[in-house]
């Protein structure tokens, strides 16, 4: 839903948005202020939820649900001992997160916790005892070629 001027305009006795998730793009901010309306977030509401699906989609990555789901709908049934048909353990893998803020940080509590290594970029390095803290190591995209 688009909180624009004509929405704000309808509800005569507004005094705040309050938006269940993190960012404000879908409000018209300075409309709102113009008006006296506070316009607030939640993002701790999506936080915990967030990095819990980019985990379940990386487990589910690595063993192959699509797949399995896929031929097993079409009549396949796969031979569970073959090597190609097992997918594969994230522990020891490495993982990749494009923005360490507190979701990508979540989502490295949890790689950490399964035994993944991790990289990270971020427009800023995080500090040396949080890197400590997910074991993840910082990656400058400036230091590699394309």
């Amino acid at each position: 839903m688009i909180f624009d001027k004509q929405m704000i305009d309808a509800a005569k006795n507004l005094k705040i948005i309050s938006t269940y998730g993190v960012g404000f793009d879908h409000v018209d901010t300075e409309y709102a202020k113009e008006k006296g309306i506070v316009v607030s977030n939640c993002p701790e509401s999506v936080l915990r939820p967030t990095a819990e699906l980019a985990l379940t989609m990386i487990l589910a990555s690595a063993r192959r649900l699509r797949y399995y789901d896929h031929t097993l709908r079409e009549g396949v049934f796969l031979n569970a001992d073959e090597y190609d048909n097992q997918g594969y353990s994230i522990e020891g893998k490495t993982l990749g997160i494009l923005g360490m803020g507190r979701i990508g940080q979540q989502v490295a509590r949890f790689a950490k916790a399964l035994g993944m290594k991790i990289i990270y970029h971020n427009r800023h390095q995080l500090d040396e005892k949080l890197e400590a803290e997910l074991d993840a190591k910082y990656v400058d995209f400036a230091d590699y070629d394309r």
